[in-house]
């Protein structure tokens, strides 16, 4: 994944204007083992996300 890219996906999807495909290719990039620091303060929010995500499939 393209490192450069990352903060410009960041900025559309704070402004809500991020594609699901966008959304997915964050959620990836933040579930990698090692990211910068400046970044890392994300993590959680997209770790957060992959985790009710997981649990909205299982319990419908």
């Amino acid at each position: 994944m393209d490192y450069d890219n990352i903060p410009k996906l960041l900025d559309k999807y704070f402004e809500g204007s991020s594609s699901l495909k966008e959304e997915a290719q964050l959620k990836a990039f933040f579930a990698q083992d090692e990211i910068s620091e400046e970044l890392a303060v994300y993590r959680p929010l997209f770790q957060w996300q992959a985790a009710e995500q997981e649990l909205s499939l299982i319990h419908i």
